[in-house]
């Protein structure tokens, strides 16, 4: 890949959809209101098959906004459908469902500039609830497991897509995301990155909130995905599909969710902190069960 025409863009932002309307509607309403001047950044939206059109009246009339199509079904292959085109030197990938802070870009560009300068970025994550005084238990459980980001660059070497920067050369090095895989394709291509040589930075004012998943189907589908992505990456490694011993893991009991959930102090309720340790449990052994089933499975779900 070469750098695209239109060197007074400061930074392309990609955006997968896949039946996300409304979610994508409540994404570009708080790009519009980027702190980052309008004529900076472009906004790619990259339909990846929906089901349905976009309704005629979509916010974004204030950007520069593309939309795209990438008919093949993976959240990777459309976001590399984004980076092909995009026109500028730095690429910011969010989700349709999250909404990025007021100075997200700002704030994104300005880690990567530091100093001193590095080549990927990951920006935070928030998680919130539909209803704050209310939560269920998947809710709880996600507003303390969701997107450790921290801890995904310092620790891992990788971001979540949901809030990542990454400067052109990095792909025109390492190559793309991995579009094989349905989950998972951050960290793969976060860790190639790493593997090569280039830099990462965590940078927690480069924010974005996301939606709590709400419902244990919600969260048994996100199981699958990750537990699929997992498969995926072990069958192009060549690597067993799952172990005993991981497997044995997996029917142990998480008795620590209990002292987890009375430490944490984004559960001050007891009603929260039970729903915290019952999905924990939920976890844990549909995870095992899904890892088991993996082993006989075709292809994956979509990321």
């Amino acid at each position: 890949m070469t750098p695209r025409s239109g060197q007074r863009l400061r930074v392309s932002v990609v955006v997968p959809v896949f039946d996300q309307w409304e979610h994508l509607a409540g994404c570009l309403q708080a790009l519009e209101q980027q702190t980052l001047g309008a004529e900076s950044f472009e906004v790619l939206v990259v339909d990846n098959g929906s089901s349905t059109p976009p309704p005629p009246a979509m916010p974004g009339q204030r950007l520069r906004l593309r939309w795209l199509q990438e008919s093949r079904p993976g959240s990777y292959a459309a976001r590399n459908t984004g980076l092909r085109a995009a026109g500028a030197d730095v690429l910011a990938f969010t989700d349709a469902d999250c909404r990025p802070a007021p100075r997200w870009l700002e704030e994104g560009l300005r880690a990567l500039d530091g100093p001193p300068q590095v080549d990927l970025v990951g920006g935070s994550i928030t998680l919130f609830p539909a209803r704050p005084d209310r939560l269920s238990p998947v809710e709880a459980y996600e507003l303390v497991k969701a997107f450790p980001q921290e801890r995904y660059v310092d620790q891992l070497r990788f971001a979540a897509t949901a809030n990542l920067f990454a400067r052109r050369a990095v792909f025109d090095s390492v190559g793309e995301f991995e579009e094989r895989l349905r989950s998972g394709g951050d960290r793969e291509f976060g860790q190639r990155a790493a593997r090569a040589g280039h830099s990462w930075r965590y940078a927690p004012a480069a924010a974005v909130r996301h939606p709590a998943r709400r419902t244990f189907g919600e969260l048994g589908s996100k199981l699958a995905r990750v537990v699929a992505g997992s498969r995926d990456a072990r069958e192009l490694a060549g690597s067993p599909l799952v172990t005993v011993d991981e497997v044995v893991r997996g029917l142990v009991p998480p008795l620590g969710a209990v002292r987890r959930a009375r430490a944490d102090t984004r559960l001050p309720r007891p009603a929260d902190q039970a729903g915290y340790v019952l999905a924990e449990f939920y976890v844990r052994y549909v995870g095992t069960w899904l890892r088991l089933k993996s082993r006989v499975s075709g292809r994956s779900p979509r990321a």
